[in-house]
């Protein structure tokens, strides 16, 4: 698996690679932009604001009991987060994240005709999703935020699919 939902909590990320596809929407993410992470077939799992815009994995610092360390010489659960990071193109890279509110995956938030993209970034418009999103986190719509954005898939559906 190349990234987990549980990495991405504890460390404070979002994560695209394997491919310009699905790294280069993470561009759309600015400070300030809050994030909504939907788990693809699960639910929604988390609500934060982006601190730092996308860098390779290979630069990604993360915080280890007080020492700073690359998270690749972290304890992570990611078995295959080091794929090609030498290549721009198929990297992994990585947004920082200050979650306000997470949900373990078994207990994602779902319902019936709520918003799903194929895309790993989005600008997140659909008012029905966002309203219940908003209520059910305890956050409310901030008129200073610059965008609202969604990130699907802390794996890829290709992943998804072959762990299941």
């Amino acid at each position: 698996m190349r990234r987990t939902w549980e990495d991405a909590r504890q460390y404070g990320f979002v994560s695209g690679g394997g491919g310009r596809r699905y790294s280069g929407p993470l561009n759309l993410l600015e400070r300030g932009h809050r994030v909504f992470v939907n788990v693809p077939g699960k639910g929604y799992v988390g609500v934060g604001v982006v601190t730092e815009s996308s860098q390779p994995v290979k630069d990604f610092i993360v915080d280890v009991d007080g020492t700073k360390k690359p998270i690749l010489d972290a304890p992570i659960r990611a078995e295959r987060m080091d794929r090609q990071v030498d290549d721009p193109d198929l990297s992994e890279y990585l947004v920082r994240v200050r979650w306000i509110k997470t949900l373990p995956v078994e207990k994602a938030y779902r319902e019936t005709g709520f918003f799903g993209s194929q895309n790993i970034a989005c600008r997140f418009r659909h008012r029905p999703t966002l309203e219940m999103l908003y209520r059910r986190f305890g956050v409310s719509e901030d008129p200073d935020e610059d965008a609202t954005a969604v990130i699907l898939e802390p794996t890829s559906v290709e992943e998804e699919a072959a762990a299941l």
